[in-house]
């Protein structure tokens, strides 16, 4: 009672010898207006009118159909009525009948607002009429409607997404015609893994979207560490997660229901009056203006502190303490108050193995496996590498009808780092097939462990693709080494700044890996704006989309001219922030009068 039934589960129900009747009625209809009896198969209504109950269905603005808003097409359910045109007739529900209520009592104007000039009482709830079955689709004050029209109900798809262990809840609604929601993570799921939350939370909403229709996938989200507002009858306040969603999005300081536990032990009083950890509490604080930080804080889930935010971050500690984290280290510090530890235990190791090393000397520090992925292909790899593009440009060239734009940017006999956005898992095919060949042989791909090296046919097609792993979430220092050595072996390199596909197609901020490497090699970068690859194979889908896209080239530019033009307290934050910008141009620039492609294929040619 009080929730729609599945028709998933209705069918499973029925398929082991239940016999399922469901009923549709309100408070104020004492209460049932339909109902769909045992053994009539339309599972997915809740059936027929009672003898004597009329439904109409009033037209909402934004109606496919040609009748006026609030005109109701009554149907006498008894009399076998239809809807005239199935779906086209979706509206608010009303109805009239002997099970109707009267009113409220002594309360005219919530009664008058209740009926419309008719008489006919308006339920709040959408749904249409088909050959006499009614289809109820949701509440009229909480249903979302697409860019294509399409109903959706909310709180269904919320109780979906929440289904995965690593999400807590999850608050749905529209922004500029798409679905985005705010994300409350279960943190206590969260602390037993020690990889990147925001990848964990991202990975999870692909896992629940991929049994979804695409029209009810989300296009983009956001972490909370607040629980939602809710009614006293549990409902999210749908008035509230609008402005809770964009102070998060925005890094406005969200409101706090937790209560701050002040730390007042005599190991903690020591612990903070340690130099070296008030050091490094005083640069989190700095680096958190807008949050109140305990020894209790999380880095990652109260600090917004990933996986590549470690790695800046073990650089200001070195920095100021002369303690370099080991990645073991990072992987187990849960709160604040374990990492002032670890800081007060480490040795000092200002000669020894260290970030700073990892970059200025990256062979000295990676073991003979990981060199491996660095060294030039074989005859035989070369011969397979070469089949390999030639049916990725197939692809690229007669299905996506790549343009490629900016082709005379590209510094001519001189290395570089390629900096694209990053919006779909095709995006290195469309990069691959818009570099002329000579320079892809000379190209390297900075790829997560988690998808291009996930299995041995992964790992056979990476090596052909001289793509090298990386995994921040567990050998950071060792991944940026890696890049380290193949731009001292004087190839092109690319790297995905993002760290993560953008739900959305909206570019996510840059991580600092990118700014780390442009600080610490005397290489230029070239940013790459990729359009519509994520129309072509959107987040959650399986099959691409016949979508053409553009590939467009910035200008090269050096570290130097990053620094100067960016903003942020350290130079590899400056280098991030000014690429963003630069490649956030690219994507508002126009198509070229004059695009230098390989080949553009128009219809009818």
């Amino acid at each position: 009672g009080g929730a729609p039934l599945e028709p998933k589960l209705a069918w499973k129900l029925e398929s082991l010898g239940w016999s399922v009747a469901i009923g549709y009625g309100l408070t104020e209809t004492s209460p049932l207006l339909t109902l769909k009896a045992p053994g009539d198969i339309n599972l997915s209504t809740v059936g027929k009118a009672l003898p004597g109950t009329e439904f109409g269905i009033a037209r909402l603005p934004g109606s496919l159909s040609p009748e006026p808003h609030g005109k109701p097409i009554a149907n006498d359910a008894t009399q076998g009525g239809t809807c005239p045109a199935d779906r086209c007739g979706e509206g608010e529900i009303l109805v009239r009948g002997p099970g109707v209520f009267a009113g409220y009592r002594n309360l005219p104007e919530k009664t008058a607002e209740a009926f419309d000039e008719n008489g006919w009482f308006r339920t709040g709830d959408l749904g249409y009429l088909d050959k006499g079955y009614l289809h109820v689709l949701g509440r009229a004050s909480s249903l979302i409607v697409t860019e294509a029209g399409k109903k959706i109900d909310p709180e269904i798809l919320e109780g979906h997404y929440a289904k995965h262990p690593l999400i807590k809840e999850v608050g749905i609604l529209s922004r500029r015609g798409k679905l985005v929601a705010v994300v409350v993570p279960n943190v206590e799921a969260l602390k037993q893994t020690d990889a990147d939350a925001n990848r964990l939370i991202h990975e999870a909403i692909d896992e629940q979207a991929i049994e979804l229709p695409t029209y009810k996938r989300l296009s983009g989200y956001v972490i909370s560490n607040e629980p939602l507002s809710r009614t006293a009858m549990d409902k999210v306040q749908r008035h509230k997660l609008v402005e809770h969603y964009e102070q998060i999005r925005k890094g406005l300081p969200a409101r706090s229901n937790r209560s701050v536990v002040c730390q007042t032990s005599a190991e903690d009083l020591a612990l903070l009056e340690n130099p070296a950890a008030k050091q490094v509490f005083d640069l989190l604080a700095r680096r958190s203006l807008d949050q109140s930080i305990t020894l209790e804080s999380s880095p990652q889930l109260d600090l917004g502190i990933d996986s590549l935010d470690w790695l800046g971050l073990s650089l200001e500690i070195t920095e100021i303490t002369g303690v370099a984290l080991e990645q073991d280290v990072l992987a187990r510090i849960r709160t604040v108050r374990d990492l002032l530890n670890e800081i007060v235990n480490a040795r000092v190791t200002r000669d020894d193995r260290t970030a700073n090393l990892s970059l200025e000397e990256p062979e000295k520090v990676l073991t003979a496996e990981e060199l491996e992925w660095t060294k030039p292909l074989t005859n035989l790899q070369s011969i397979l590498f070469f089949m390999l593009v030639g049916l990725v440009s197939i692809a690229m060239r007669f299905f996506f009808r790549v343009k490629i734009e900016g082709l005379e940017n590209l510094p001519e006999n001189k290395p570089c780092i390629f900096v694209p956005n990053h919006a779909s898992y095709i995006d290195a095919f469309v990069l691959g097939y818009a570099l002329p060949y000579h320079r892809l042989q000379n190209t390297s791909w900075a790829a997560w462990t988690g998808i291009a090296f996930a299995n041995r046919l992964c790992c056979f097609l990476s090596r052909l693709a001289q793509a090298i792993p990386i995994d921040a979430d567990h050998s950071l220092v060792s991944s940026l080494a890696l890049a380290g050595a193949v731009i001292r072996q004087g190839k092109n390199l690319v790297w995905f700044p993002e760290s993560r596909r953008s739900l959305t197609g909206e570019l996510l901020p840059f991580k600092p890996g990118i700014g780390l490497l442009l600080k610490h090699f005397p290489i230029q970068a070239v940013p790459v704006y990729l359009k519509n690859t994520n129309k072509a194979l959107p987040p959650g889908s399986c099959w691409p989309r016949r979508v053409q896209i553009t590939v467009r080239f910035g200008a090269p530019v050096t570290a130097e001219a990053l620094i100067e033009e960016g903003t942020g307290a350290r130079d590899w934050e400056r280098i991030s922030a000014a690429l963003r910008e630069r490649v956030h141009q690219l994507s508002l620039a126009k198509s070229s009068e004059r695009l230098l492609t390989r080949t553009v294929l128009t219809q009818g040619r």
